[in-house]
């Protein structure tokens, strides 16, 4: 689910030409600015605990339904052992950025860029998610450390998103579309 990678630094050559070219992407893809005023912000967000003597960062939290927030909120991180190896291979290498695919509320994302200050690539399907990494963003002040994209990712086409309503933790591909259950939308 985490994907580390290299990346040349903002002075190099490429990086100047794909700055200039950045919003060129296919019309399937949906880049979310932090900035978007039409965002959701009414959302209550706490500090992370500090890991590896970093900044602390902030991540937003879902009032009910998932499993995510509540672990936040008592811990100050989610899956903190998997969060510190990242961050120890991210200061091993300072050549490599981040990509968060299923970023759910930023778990990764806020330690990332947020606490390191590394770039990070956050991907997520469900939008309630992204406006809690778009509000922490915003709170952080890391705009130009985060790329938010709105979007489902999978290996093969033909299979639907199911999102509970009251449960943004239960996504699920299925293969069935004429079994929608009345608590889900795709």
């Amino acid at each position: 689910r985490r994907v580390l990678f290299r990346s040349l630094k903002p002075n190099s050559q490429y990086h100047q030409i794909t700055m200039k070219s950045e919003f060129r992407v296919a019309p399937h893809v949906h880049i979310i600015d932090p900035d978007f005023p039409s965002l959701d912000r009414n959302f209550s967000c706490v500090k992370t605990k500090t890991i590896l003597n970093l900044n602390q960062s902030t991540i937003c939290l879902h009032e009910t339904g998932d499993t995510i927030s509540p672990g936040v909120a008592a811990t100050g991180a989610w899956e903190e052992s998997d969060v510190t190896r990242i961050l120890q291979i991210l200061i091993r290498n300072p050549h490599l950025d981040m990509i968060d695919i299923d970023a759910n509320i930023g778990g990764f994302t806020m330690f990332t860029a947020g606490a390191l200050g590394r770039f990070t690539l956050a991907i997520d399907c469900y939008l309630p998610n992204i406006e809690r990494i778009a509000r922490a963003v915003q709170i952080q002040r890391i705009q130009n450390k985060v790329v938010l994209v709105h979007n489902a990712l999978y290996s093969s086409s033909g299979i639907n998103l199911s999102i509970p309503i009251d449960d943004p933790s239960g996504i699920r591909l299925i293969n069935d579309i004429h079994n929608k259950d009345k608590k889900t939308y795709f």
